[in-house]
């Protein structure tokens, strides 16, 4: 999905600033070895003005109408996501507009091309040719708030996190710093940013994990435990991340207690609630806990505590535990 191919679109006036300089290149390029009499050459090269300035137009406008994805074909996951942002019967209405006015511009070409070839003075060419000008600009003018709309959208869509929606997907979630970014590094070699100070992560990063024949799409998605309106926009989309794309989800808990453990089972029982998803619980930064023996028993007590719950606390096992539950799952 390369929403990165729409793109920038530009104001009324712009585009028509570049048709009308194209158009008056290539009368001024005929000019000189166009022949006939006075009329019959401004008849050639009003017909060439008024051509290219439609071309250069109605070419631009469904050009950019091409480049947006069929909404109705997109993932689900990305349907909710524009969803956050506008609405997409409003997008549909602004790109409509736009081949509104493409089709309008091609008939405006086609009557003042045949206004013209019936010109009987040559200064009669050139009212023509200002008239069409003053048709064609007003056109471009009634859907420049369209146009200004779509570029604010492409915008917003450049941004969403391209992921591979027939994949099998896992989430990796938790609390802020409990290692969620650390362990897809590991486990991916992918390298997001990673940082030490709360809620950094500012956007989804993704990663894949290639292992006995089968590859796994893996999201490191910030929890909250906020409600779905009071989440940010990076939380919202972890959540839709969560909803629509994940097959499994893997809880972190930092037993370390970087946030409160009674807060980490909060939000994990939070994810339990909210999504009807297989769960694996992953302990993170064990190698600082077992360096010590009240970190050993804490490790312990914790697994007492979740008898039903598959813990893991090494990243190869997890590789495995993730491919076997791939299996049993598709």
């Amino acid at each position: 999905m390369l929403f990165q191919n729409i793109e920038t679109i530009d104001t009324a006036d712009q585009y028509l600033d570049i048709a009308f300089s194209r158009a008056g290149k290539q009368a001024s390029a005929i000019r000189g070895r166009t022949k006939g009499t006075r009329l019959q050459k401004s008849i050639t090269i009003e017909l060439v003005r008024i051509k290219t300035v439609t071309k250069e137009l109605s070419g631009t406008l469904r050009r950019i109408i091409k480049t947006f994805p069929s909404f109705d074909d997109l993932h689900i996951f990305y349907q909710e996501l524009i969803k956050l942002h506008f609405s997409i019967d409003e997008l549909r209405k602004a790109l409509s507009s736009l081949d509104w006015a493409a089709g309008k511009m091609q008939e405006l070409q086609s009557y003042y091309s045949t206004k013209i070839k019936r010109c009987r003075f040559y200064f009669d060419v050139n009212k023509v040719r200002v008239e069409f000008s003053g048709r064609i600009s007003s056109v471009m003018k009634k859907i420049n708030r369209h146009l200004l709309f779509l570029e604010n959208a492409r915008k917003k869509i450049k941004d969403f996190p391209i992921v591979k929606t027939r994949l099998f997907t896992c989430s990796i979630c938790g609390f802020p710093n409990v290692g969620k970014t650390t362990l897809l590094s590991k486990i991916t070699k992918s390298q997001p940013e990673i940082n030490v100070y709360p809620f950094t992560t500012k956007q989804i990063n993704i990663g894949y994990v290639v292992s006995q024949g089968q590859k796994l799409q893996l999201l490191d998605t910030p929890g909250t435990l906020n409600r779905f309106d009071r989440m940010n926009t990076i939380e919202k989309q972890a959540f839709l991340a969560m909803k629509f794309l994940s097959d499994l989800i893997i809880y972190i808990f930092d037993l370390t207690e970087s946030y409160p453990l009674k807060d980490q089972e909060k939000l994990f029982n939070k994810i339990k609630k909210d999504f009807d998803k297989p769960i694996m619980l992953y302990l993170s930064k064990t190698d600082i806990l077992n360096k010590t023996k009240e970190g050993k028993e804490k490790i312990k007590r914790f697994k007492q505590e979740h008898p039903k719950t598959r813990i893991i606390d090494n990243k190869d096992k997890l590789i495995n535990e993730l491919i076997k539950k791939k299996k049993e799952l598709l």
